[in-house]
């Protein structure tokens, strides 16, 4: 993985993405969209496989539990930005991985219809599948060991712990 290098965006400083990341935050979030507007239910049981496809097929992990355990910061709290990896690594014995639109939606498989994507948002999912604190998912700003290319520039105030 590469080091964390900030590069000057339009709206302040993001991490730099690791060279071997192809995919911008947006064409990750609209190739979530264009899996939901195509009505594709090709995802079932596969939510790591959607988010890393949408990022360029980055990710080799077997379950969301294990890519969310090889992340290498996690945010809590906070409203993670568009094209994020969303972790409830808790969900199951497998966990469960969602992508961020940027506005405390996810894009996500399986909830509203089996194999589908659609676009549910984090406080549902949390009271769902937590407690509703908040204390039961995070994001990152990495996926399959590589630094993703997200304006982080909005997120104020947030609670960063690094797993190590």
């Amino acid at each position: 993985m590469t080091s964390g290098v900030l590069v000057l965006t339009a709206t302040g400083f993001a991490q730099a993405a690791s060279p071997d990341v192809a995919q911008s935050a947006a064409s990750a979030v609209a190739f979530m969209k264009a899996q939901h507007d195509s009505g594709s239910r090709d995802w079932s049981h596969l939510c790591l496989g959607a988010v890393s496809q949408a990022w360029g097929d980055i990710d080799d992990h077997d379950t969301a539990a294990a890519a969310a355990e090889a992340t290498t910061s996690r945010h809590t709290h906070t409203t993670p930005p568009a094209g994020a990896p969303v972790w409830w690594p808790g969900v199951g014995s497998v966990g469960h991985v969602a992508l961020s639109d940027g506005n405390g939606y996810v894009w996500s498989n399986d909830i509203v219809t089996d194999g589908s994507i659609d676009r549910v948002s984090i406080a549902d999912l949390d009271a769902q599948w937590g407690d509703g604190s908040g204390d039961d998912w995070f994001w990152s700003d990495d996926l399959g060991g590589r630094t993703l290319p997200l304006d982080t520039s909005a997120s104020s105030q947030e609670a960063t712990s690094t797993n190590g």
